[in-house]
């Protein structure tokens, strides 16, 4: 058994059994008078014999045979006052009735001190029983106490258990399921950085993209200004410029001779001998060096960058030619080396392409001839 259902069934019930009992007497013990209990005592017989009267039972109402010595002998007295003077029957009939009245008086007493009577007087209780009278004195002294109070308040707790154990129930299932929302929403928060992180990635790349399809306009207008500037025969090696500043070489024996320079700061050799301890130095002398038609990098400085490239000419010819931009040159390194829109490669072949139209024009201005057997296609 539960707790609390031992406190209901046991302390609560009881309570509620001996409340209508107890109440009263301890409303009497505090309220009544302790004193002029004797003049109650003396007069409560006749109010009673009174009220009988009023509701003329009172004959009926007297147990004359309930009265201790006299029911068995007034029949015998009644024959013997007869034979008694007059005088002694005027003496002794007072004295009858005195002695009849004191009875009464002395079983009203004993109502008066008898709890749960309606004569229940706390002055007589205290007086005829005083040990007694001390003894509840423990539970009446406190006038603002009683078992109706105490009954209440343990219904109150009772009932406030209960509630007690609806909200502690409630709080469980509330801390329970908020323990699952505060999962699902670290789940979630794990969701959305993953997708934030997965949208930072796209906008990035849809950036990249978008500034790759810029440059790639850019190159686009600039070659078709060439096409124009060459089919109004004003097109020169200086107008390949629109990647990037340059300079371009002639491969001429063990030497390197520079034919243009466009853009930069002038710097660059006239002539480079092709040399080993010269191609970490030179991107161009390495690329010369090299059996493989691929780009080659050099930095000359802090932030700036050479990427050089060896391009087979007519006549058995080679050119390097030479992209010089900065590290923090997005457009360049876009189109020059990362491949973003358009693979590096077709930027390098373009240039080829305007280099052997450059080296026609050089041909036909010194009255030249091109080896009409040499053939060169984009794979150059």
């Amino acid at each position: 058994m539960s707790l609390e259902s031992e406190i209901h069934s046991n302390y609560h019930s009881w309570l509620g059994d001996i409340k209508p009992a107890i109440d009263p007497i301890l409303r009497h013990l505090r309220q009544q008078d302790t004193n002029g209990w004797r003049k109650l005592a003396w007069s409560g017989p006749l109010k009673e014999f009174i009220g009988h009267l009023k509701s003329l039972k009172f004959l009926s109402a007297i147990k004359w045979a309930s009265i201790p010595v006299l029911g068995s002998f007034v029949p015998s007295l009644v024959i013997f006052y007869t034979q008694w003077p007059k005088w002694c029957i005027g003496i002794a009939a007072p004295l009858l009735m005195l002695l009849v009245y004191f009875i009464y008086v002395k079983r009203y007493e004993a109502k008066m001190v008898t709890m749960g009577s309606p004569q229940f007087h706390a002055g007589a209780f205290k007086a005829k029983r005083a040990k007694e009278y001390e003894l509840w004195q423990h539970l009446f002294k406190h006038s603002n106490c009683n078992f109706s109070g105490l009954y209440d308040i343990f219904t109150e707790m009772l009932h406030q258990t209960k509630d007690d154990h609806a909200v502690t129930s409630l709080i469980a299932y509330s801390q329970g399921r908020e323990g699952r929302m505060e999962k699902e929403i670290e789940e979630l928060k794990g969701m959305i950085q993953g997708l934030e992180e997965t949208s930072e990635d796209i906008i990035e790349d849809l950036d990249r993209s978008t500034d790759a399809i810029s440059y790639l306009v850019s190159v686009i207008k600039s070659v078709n200004l060439c096409l124009y500037r060459m089919a109004n025969q004003c097109f020169t090696i200086h107008d390949l410029d629109f990647i990037d500043g340059f300079t371009l070489y002639e491969k001429d024996g063990d030497k390197l001779r520079k034919i243009a320079d466009k853009g930069t700061s002038g710097g660059s050799p006239d002539e480079i001998m092709i040399l080993s301890e010269h191609a970490q130095r030179y991107a161009a002398v390495h690329a010369a060096k090299s059996d493989f038609m691929e780009p080659c990098f050099n930095s000359p400085y802090p932030g700036r960058i050479i990427v050089s490239f060896r391009m087979k000419m007519s006549n058995q010819v080679e050119w390097i030619w030479n992209f010089h931009f900065d590290e923090r040159d997005k457009r360049s390194l876009s189109l020059i080396l990362e491949n973003d829109i358009i693979e590096s490669m077709e930027i390098y072949r373009l240039i080829h392409v305007f280099c052997l139209f450059v080296q026609r024009q050089m041909v036909d201005e010194k009255g030249g001839v091109l080896d009409a057997s040499s053939k060169l296609s984009n794979e150059s």
